[in-house]
């Protein structure tokens, strides 16, 4: 099956690699009831740390979900639109040189979900991507990079 993400996100490297492979596992991440599951076999397939700690003086530590060449990912499963942001957010205001996203991952998304995660995901300028596990593909990306997004709804 060839992919349906057909944008490139340039700017994350770790975020095309996750993309990918969350559409060719599809089957294998809806059996997924677990965030630290999926951090982990994410984590695995691509190459990259899960739970990496973060720390830089005179600032209290953080974890970042999924970690690689200097980009992270907070990852969410079945969670409410608004969380990973602050997460990102805080990773990059505190980290400069750390590269952050938000994936969320979802068994099913309204539109009304897709609206609030993309307003946030504009404002806070955060790149993101929704995952449906009931199809097994993106539905909604944002890059700020490229002013580009995309919903298939």
């Amino acid at each position: 099956m060839e992919s349906l993400f057909l944008i490139k996100v340039n700017d994350l490297k770790i975020l095309t690699e996750i993309i990918n492979f969350l559409e060719r596992s599809s089957n294998l991440i809806k059996e997924v009831r677990d965030e630290k599951d999926l951090q982990k076999i994410i984590s695995m397939n691509i190459g990259a740390i899960t739970g990496k700690i973060m720390c830089v003086e005179n600032m209290p530590c953080m974890e970042i979900d999924i970690f690689k060449d200097g980009e992270g990912v907070e990852v969410k499963l079945n969670r409410r639109f608004y969380e990973g942001f602050c997460q990102a957010y805080a990773i990059r205001a505190i980290f400069k040189e750390i590269k952050t996203a938000v994936l969320h991952v979802k068994n099913g998304v309204s539109q009304e979900e897709i609206n609030a995660i993309s307003l946030l995901a504009k404002e806070l300028d955060i790149p993101t991507v929704v995952f449906d596990m009931l199809n097994g593909k993106v539905v909604y990306y944002y890059n700020p990079k490229e002013q580009k997004f995309l919903e298939n709804f």
